[in-house]
């Protein structure tokens, strides 16, 4: 548990309010959730989110996309749409396989990592062509994901579908023909990167040429003693905050404020929280100046839901919650667990 002053991210994003009080801000960051806190932190300074609009790197795309998309007369795909073309390309690659993967064909697991590979190479900007000269040590998962790849192609193409990485490559495509300056189509009258977005593949592409055209990286707390990782966006501040040492303790200047850190441990999760919960009730601080940060949402986001429910403490999730937590959820993964049990009572009882 920490306790420090205002990060360098928030002052950042709180001096392009200032400079734009009622201009439209495009929020860019990894994940919805994590901007939102963001701007609910910002809100904590005293300073209004008139005129921010948090996205994700693919609807900016989109919408440079679309004009290029209209010429060819392509519909964008939805996660169900590419999910089921998705298994269409893969059941006719299956057809052709004996034992083997043949036999994992209707498990959900499988599935899933064949349509994560696809997805993840399409998004690399990697195609059949460079797929089929990469040398992997299993020569026939690779043909395997070839045929796949293939297929999935040629039914884009026949069905005039564009999926996440064909409106990257449209919206790169686009780009070209707007110059040096910031398009239009974004509607927007400043770009705000947030830092922690991945710089791989198309994504990465088009981040650079929005930053190329004044899209500003936030600028944040330094991690000093570790390098940043060549895949991620970065703007660090000249200046460390009290935990921007924990890495490289000597450096620490004297003057710097130390702020505070308390450590202890728990015998669950459950009890991790609970404690958690208590210390900052005997603090005194209000609950939305509170951010918990975990390496296992799932885990301790689920755990996180039934004390807050019982509680009675309003929270805010930045990856959302597991949809088991909720009773629609909990019916649909019984319905997908009968099915995939073979239509047993059990699940159902």
């Amino acid at each position: 548990m920490t306790t420090s002053s205002s990060p360098h991210l928030v002052a950042a994003l709180a001096s392009i309010a200032r400079r734009h009080p009622v201009g439209r801000k495009l929020l860019v960051s990894p994940t919805f959730g994590g901007a939102s806190e963001l701007l609910r932190r910002l809100s904590l300074e005293g300073l209004g989110w008139i005129g921010f609009e948090v996205v994700t790197p693919a609807p900016p795309a989109l919408r440079l996309a679309r004009g290029e998309m209209e010429k060819a007369s392509l519909r964008a795909m939805d996660a169900f749409d590419q999910g089921a073309l998705l298994d269409e390309a893969l059941d006719g690659a299956l057809r052709s396989e004996g034992r083997g993967l043949g036999q994992l064909a209707e498990g959900v697991g499988f599935r899933e990592r064949v349509h994560g590979a696809i997805k993840d190479l399409r998004l690399s900007g990697i195609g059949p062509e460079q797929l089929d000269r990469a040398r992997l040590a299993d020569w026939s998962k690779r043909l395997f994901l070839l045929r796949v790849l293939r297929r999935y192609e040629r039914l884009l193409d026949r069905r005039h579908l564009a999926d996440p990485a064909a409106v990257l490559r449209l919206a790169l495509t686009s780009r070209e023909h707007e110059g040096h300056r910031m398009p239009d189509t974004l509607g927007a009258d400043v770009v705000v990167l947030v830092p922690g977005v991945s710089t791989r593949g198309l994504n990465g592409q088009l981040l650079s040429a929005l930053q190329a055209r004044g899209a500003k990286v936030l600028e944040t707390d330094p991690v000093v003693g570790l390098d940043v990782p060549d895949s991620i966006l970065w703007n660090r501040h000249s200046d460390g905050s009290a935990f921007s040492y924990l890495f490289a303790p000597a450096q620490r200047t004297p003057d710097l404020d130390p702020g505070s850190l308390e450590l202890f441990r728990a015998a669950s999760a459950t009890d991790e929280l609970r404690e958690l919960l208590r210390r900052v009730a005997e603090s005194g601080l209000a609950w939305d100046q509170v951010e918990i940060v975990t390496p296992d949402p799932d885990t301790y986001g689920s755990a996180l839901h039934a004390l807050s429910m019982q509680l009675g403490i309003p929270t805010t999730y930045a990856v959302g919650l597991p949809v088991e937590r909720s009773r629609p959820g909990r019916v649909a993964r019984a319905y997908l667990d009968w099915i995939e049990g073979g239509f047993q009572a059990s699940p159902i009882r």
